[in-house]
């Protein structure tokens, strides 16, 4: 579904966002993200980012930050930063063998909130599932973890990006 554009000049090498991956999944994402915006994140003032960092510590008791930072795909400041203002929801405590290392852990309040919403988060996503059948299900979830991994591989890359926007020269 196009919506009305204004070009100004001649039209040049446009990308095309009906039919770009990476823009339909940013698209996906946003609509999926939609109802935690309109009644979650006012419910409990935290914020997608937040939610999705309870939801890797929930599955992964104890992990450590960086490895959040991979699992959710956020950059560490932004893990740290969300971190420290869950602090009603996740507790951090040191590494015996490496103090500067935390591992995260839900406080009581974080399952409460945890187990409140869990049942919502399923529901979201056997809809989104419902779309497809069995087969569809499996090549999609196949599908999706080699984008992710190949994603990971190439996400830092400065490479990717103009040399003169790249330092915030652009």
């Amino acid at each position: 579904m196009r919506a009305g554009k204004i070009v100004a000049g001649p039209r040049k090498d446009i990308f095309d966002v009906d039919t770009s991956p990476t823009f339909q999944i940013a698209v996906l994402s946003n609509f999926i993200a939609r109802p935690f915006f309109a009644q979650i994140g006012r419910a409990t003032g935290m914020n997608i980012n937040e939610w999705r960092i309870l939801l890797v510590v929930a599955a992964n008791e104890g992990i450590v930050q960086s490895e959040i930072g991979s699992a959710t795909g956020l950059h560490k400041m932004t893990v740290s930063r969300s971190l420290r203002s869950m602090a009603r929801y996740v507790e951090l405590r040191s590494l015996p063998d490496d103090r500067r290392k935390k591992a995260a852990h839900l406080t009581e309040g974080g399952w409460v909130l945890y187990g409140k919403l869990l049942p919502s988060l399923r529901e979201r996503q056997r809809l989104l599932l419902a779309a497809m059948d069995a087969d569809e299900s499996r090549a999609f979830h196949q599908t999706l973890a080699k984008l992710v991994a190949a994603a990971r591989s190439w996400s830092d890359t400065d490479s990717l990006v103009p040399p003169d926007l790249v330092g915030g020269k652009g």
